[in-house]
């Protein structure tokens, strides 16, 4: 199958860059601490401020993997859903400046997607409200010639899905942050070794032996998942310099995939379905190559294309199914939707899937999945 997130068969073998001059470079006035993944980094954001003011009420998108909005919960606030756009599939600005009183906005820049941050911003500081800035999956993008991560008082990274790396996420602060966390397990270490390892190999060609591999490993992950919780973890020291070693590389990682991207969206019959909406000011990394389909349901797309060999899916993590439910549907986060206007999002949510992009996607490889799509 072919990998959402197909990494380099390569690592990296010395040539380390500079993290220290990256962040200064890049993120001015902002602290930096290294965690195992993005959601690590909102799950230690939600707790401290809740150590620090108690429960808030956070606005968020509900078009987000869920592993976005459960550190909300888990850390005693309460979310607020805003209303999405049916075309950037960010959240709808016009419906953030009708909202009710919040305290914090956590602003998620969708599939690498930037929003709309002069306003937001705006907003957010004539309302004295908290930025908390998702870029899990925008490492690299940029709004008005600014990267994204700059604009709110914290931001996440997914350095997995950004750089390719077995595990780590970055947060940036404004404030010093000193909580201190366990060390990533071994075990935790050697299961995202392998993934990564077989992903670099898996093809949609069925008799691929790294296919195989690849499946029953996932079977076991998810065979052996526990409840969610909001458990964090740092990285060991040898993690941290490979993982900071790759930083260097984003601009020509987010090249190639945004080339790869409009390689893709050339040959995709747009009558059947809408590609991601980039807004005027903005430069996505297309991290998440993110489709509206016009008439075909997401879960039809998705299950049809993975029997074709190609790991589509809508904004879940969990890499078996590739489908998550409607929000609504969510025994965490149902109880949250009642006072919310999410039409839009209910509309829209249906019909969006993603398709596998990455920089070391191969031109065989892209057009079997297109003309996969086109057939279906």
């Amino acid at each position: 199958m072919i990998p959402l997130n197909k990494p380099n068969r390569k690592s990296v073998n010395g040539e380390y860059g500079d993290y220290v001059d990256f962040i200064s470079s890049n993120f001015h006035g902002m602290n930096s601490y290294i965690f195992s993944s993005a959601g690590d980094g909102l799950h230690s954001i939600y707790k401290s401020l809740y150590k620090e003011r108690g429960t808030l009420r956070v606005g968020v998108s509900p078009l987000a993997c869920f592993q976005a909005i459960y550190p909300i919960v888990l850390n005693g606030h309460i979310p607020i859903f805003i209303d999405i756009d049916s075309d950037t599939f960010n959240m709808d600005i016009n419906d953030l400046v009708k909202l009710p009183a919040i305290d914090v906005l956590e602003v998620i820049h969708f599939g690498g997607n930037p929003n709309e941050m002069d306003i937001i911003c705006k907003w957010a500081q004539s309302k004295h409200v908290l930025l908390v800035e998702d870029c899990a999956q925008a490492l690299g993008a940029f709004y008005k010639d600014k990267m994204v991560g700059n604009f709110g008082d914290y931001s996440v990274f997914s350095l997995m899905k950004n750089l390719y790396s077995i595990s780590g996420g970055l947060l940036l602060s404004k404030n010093n942050m000193r909580s201190v966390y366990s060390s990533l397990p071994q075990h935790v270490i050697l299961y995202k070794t392998m993934k990564r390892f077989l992903e670099a190999r898996c093809s949609y060609k069925e008799y691929n032996v790294y296919n195989i591999l690849y499946y029953i490993l996932l079977l076991l992950k998810e065979r052996g998942r526990k409840s969610i919780h909001g458990n964090c973890f740092q990285l060991t020291d040898k993690i941290v310099e490979e993982v900071t070693g790759c930083i260097n590389q984003i601009n020509h990682y987010n090249a190639l995939r945004v080339k790869n991207a409009e390689y893709m969206i050339n040959l995709i019959d747009d009558s059947k379905y809408m590609v991601q909406q980039v807004i005027k000011d903005g430069k996505t990394n297309r991290n998440r190559l993110l489709f509206k389909s016009m008439e075909v349901p997401a879960i039809s797309v998705i299950k049809y294309l993975r029997k074709k060999g190609i790991a589509a899916n809508n904004l879940t993590q969990n890499y078996l199914n590739g489908y998550q439910s409607n929000i609504k549907e969510d025994s965490i986060l149902s109880g949250y939707c009642g006072s919310s206007d999410i039409s839009c999002y209910e509309r829209t949510f249906p019909f969006i899937f993603s398709i596998p992009n990455s920089p070391f996607l191969v031109k065989d490889e892209m057009k079997y999945i297109t003309e996969s799509l086109n057939n279906l």
